[in-house]
């Protein structure tokens, strides 16, 4: 066994519960339906016996709702600080019902649980306003002019009516909102807020629900420290919880416990690298009788708490490259004009379409944040929908104006503003019909493509054609036009497949900041977070049989020049320099950390990678054997002072243990 520095037991660091922003916060539990028989204790322990739970299973906040008896906190608060866990509190808001006329009742229970000083408050979720009073009925038709009866399940409202009663719901509750957050800030400035959108429960297909745009304005970005998702955790859904409250704000994704041990490693897979900044799985016991159906949720909070990740990630920000725009008027002119496919607005479905280009980072950009977040995309492409705004367009226009480069498809171009910009002219007689198209420009690849699309009439005033159909010459498919420092590329196509965009989106766009190599695009999936001065590459092989072996060409991305690669699964290191390789077994994934090359003190050559086990690693609650030293006295049986090199896991290979140094000496004096 190699040894490590010795460590006496004053070395071991102070539990602390986890820094918003700068730890990655791993959520357990549940606000209900858990209790002593839960985590199989007395009921006079089983706060203390909750918390050790978590902590063994890696999680660094515990969560419990208010409605818990409040006899029982004590011992859990004192448990979680001893053990550097932080504490998130639910009130019981739909016990408290009518929001208009229990408003007082709202507060009043907010009071109470800021009394308490948890480190988290979950603030609400937009169906905790689940029923009105006689009260709030008034209010909705004084605003709305549209009457409900009281006591109306506004869950299940016709569409006509569910946008407006949502739209005034949000006001309600964002009111509310600010009021609970600034009891709750006043009595902890440090303590993170959040809610909840059920939008992604409801996967988007109710169409009011598709104003989450709206609803995160007011509720996530100006109220609250964090959005999250609710257990929807797939990359247009992520997309669009980022794209609504700004791609520069952090995400909480939830997870539950309803899965096997299989769909819960791909759905943790999928949560990390598509840009959760903070997990919280909501499980309904604490008990690691549990860990065989968590293990893999276990394991993956385990890689986050040891090796470094869950520090970059906390941080981290999916890089942007291209994005798609997601404009509201363009939305609900589609749901006023039932355009659906299913229930599902078919704008909503465009939008899904074009910004799941494979391993290409795209982002949803709303058009309320147009003018702060159109500066770090290289491209926007603008889907097919009609009633773009004024607003939108101007802004668009500005963009491109000063270098941006834009692809507007379909109906989009019926906008005039759009067709001018391309320098084209569209008209709106659009048909079916099937094209093949071969570009005859350096922009696409020489391929031939057979596209069935509704195309848009389309005639060229000052742009370039790059495409058009091989059999009827005058049905334009793409034309390119400079305007000011940028470039606007019309695609008169209702529906653009892949194959004719991803080309295009790679030339207008340039070098992708990292790309896998040809043999493994299909399998293996690709994402690249950075917080500006380091990266960190995320690898998914979703080949259910074979073991892939993954090279990766890193592009113009920090930090620059040659860098040390940190592969979190084995610990090994590597000085790289335009490159790296990783190996992934079936369904697996993994993370690589980039750092500046000379960041480490750890003896590392180039081409010559370092075995984790050179930093003496530990396996969570394995500790190293002790080490004894020369102050033992056999007569009295003293056995001297206790030294030994403590580290977190076999993940990691610098950072101390911060299990406790009690517990830690006991372990290990138990071990001996």
């Amino acid at each position: 066994m190699t040894e490590g520095p010795e460590q006496n037991l004053q070395h071991a660091p102070v539990p602390r519960a986890p820094v918003f922003g700068k730890d990655y916060l791993r959520l357990h539990g549940t606000f209900r339906r858990f209790g002593p028989k839960n985590v199989a204790a007395k009921m006079d322990t089983w706060g203390q016996s909750a918390v050790v739970g978590v902590r063994e299973l890696a999680g660094n906040i515990i969560t419990l709702g208010d409605q818990m008896s409040p006899e029982l906190w004590p011992t859990l608060f004192e448990e979680a600080k001893a053990r550097g866990l932080g504490v998130c509190l639910k009130g019981y808001h739909r016990k408290l019902g009518c929001m208009i006329q229990n408003r007082q009742a709202y507060l009043d229970e907010m009071k109470r649980i800021a009394a308490i000083k948890p480190d988290m408050y979950y603030i609400f979720d937009e169906l905790s306003f689940n029923h009105y009073s006689d009260a709030g009925a008034a209010d909705f038709r004084d605003k709305t002019g549209y009457a409900l009866a009281r006591n109306t399940d506004i869950n299940k409202l016709p569409d006509e009516n569910t946008y407006q009663e949502l739209r005034w719901r949000m006001d309600v509750m964002t009111a509310l909102t600010r009021e609970r957050v600034s009891i709750g800030k006043a009595a902890s400035p440090n303590a993170v807020t959040f809610s909840v959108t059920a939008g992604g429960q409801m996967g988007f297909e109710f169409p009011a629900y598709n104003d989450v745009e709206a609803w995160s304005k007011s509720m996530g970005t100006t109220c609250t420290d964090l959005y999250t998702t609710d257990f929807n955790f797939e990359r247009f859904s992520m997309q669009y919880m980022r794209g609504a409250q700004g791609n520069d704000r952090p995400v909480l994704s939830v997870h539950g416990n309803l899965n096997f041990a299989h769909e819960n490693h791909v759905n943790l897979a999928s949560q990390l690298m598509n840009g959760a900044n903070g997990l919280w799985f909501f499980t309904f016991t604490y008990h690691t009788s549990a860990r065989d159906r968590l293990g893999p949720i276990v394991d993956g909070y385990e890689m986050l708490r040891d090796t470094g990740l869950g520090e970059r990630l906390a941080a981290a920000r999916l890089m942007p490259y291209a994005a798609v725009l997601a404009e509201r008027g363009t939305l609900f002119d589609g749901i006023r004009r039932g355009e659906f496919r299913g229930r599902r607005p078919f704008y909503h479905w465009r939008m899904e379409q074009q910004a799941s280009l494979r391993n290409v980072p795209m982002d949803l950009v709303f058009a309320s944040h147009l003018a702060k977040e159109l500066p770090r995309y290289r491209i926007l492409i603008v889907p097919s929908g009609r009633n773009m705004s004024h607003a939108t367009a101007s802004a668009i226009t500005r963009w491109v104006r000063h270098g941006g480069t834009v692809i507007i498809e379909g109906e989009a171009l019926l906008t005039p503003a759009m067709a001018a910009l391309c320098g084209v002219q569209v008209s709106d007689q659009g048909r079916r019909q099937t094209l093949r198209v071969k570009p005859n420009t350096s922009l696409f690849p020489d391929i031939l493509l057979s596209i069935n699309t509704p195309v848009l009439p389309m005639q060229v005033k000052t742009a370039r054609v790059l495409a058009h159909d091989t059999e009827s010459p005058n049905t334009l498919v793409a034309t390119q036009h400079k305007f000011g420092r940028g470039r606007a590329v019309a695609l008169p196509l209702v529906d653009v497949p892949h194959q004719l965009l991803r080309p295009l989106v790679l030339e207008l766009g340039g070098p992708l900041p990292a790309e896998v190599d040809p043999d493994s695009f299909v399998d293996v999936r690709l994402s690249v977070h950075t917080d500006g001065k380091r990266t960190t590459i995320g690898l998914f092989n979703e080949h259910f049989s074979q073991t892939k072996t993954v090279t990766v060409r890193l592009g113009n991305l920090p930090p620059t020049g040659k860098r040390l690669a940190i592969n979190t699964s084995t610990g090994t290191h590597s000085r790289v320099l335009d490159h790296i390789t990783v190996q992934l077994g079936p369904k697996d994934w993994n993370f690589i950390l980039l750092d500046p090359a000379g960041s480490t003190a750890a003896p590392i050559e180039p081409g010559n990678p370092v075995s984790a086990a050179t930093y003496a690693p530990v396996t969570g609650f394995d500790f190293l054997k002790l080490k004894r030293k020369q102050t033992a006295n056999p007569i009295t049986k003293d056995p001297g002072t206790l030294a030994v090199a403590i580290f977190r896991s076999d993940r990691n290979h610098q950072l101390p243990c911060d299990h406790g140094a009690q517990a830690i000496m006991g372990k290990l004096i138990k071990q001996e």
